[in-house]
């Protein structure tokens, strides 16, 4: 079954995720493939939301002294490796 909508997919990729996928129509095909992309995309934000909430649990524990204390070692070392 063709849709009218399918003529700007590749015709390649599209026949080769209906053989890997199983499935009988193109239609089925790409609402799969949508599907799978979603989740896909879905499961990377959720990463990444929970890396930025431990590196801010992380943040919140370093105490404001350490941090400059942290920001002094670093000028000074970037200091040295330029030669000032």
């Amino acid at each position: 079954m063709t849709t009218e909508n399918t003529h700007t997919v590749d015709p390649n990729l599209l026949e080769q995720a209906k053989q890997l996928g199983g499935h009988q129509t193109e239609l089925e095909t790409l609402n799969e493939a949508l599907k799978e992309y979603i989740r896909w995309r879905f499961n990377i934000l959720e990463r990444l939301i929970l890396i930025r909430r431990f590196w801010l649990k992380w943040i919140e524990g370093v105490k404001r002294d350490d941090f400059f204390r942290y920001a002094h070692f670093v000028s000074r070392l970037s200091q040295k490796i330029s030669g000032r």
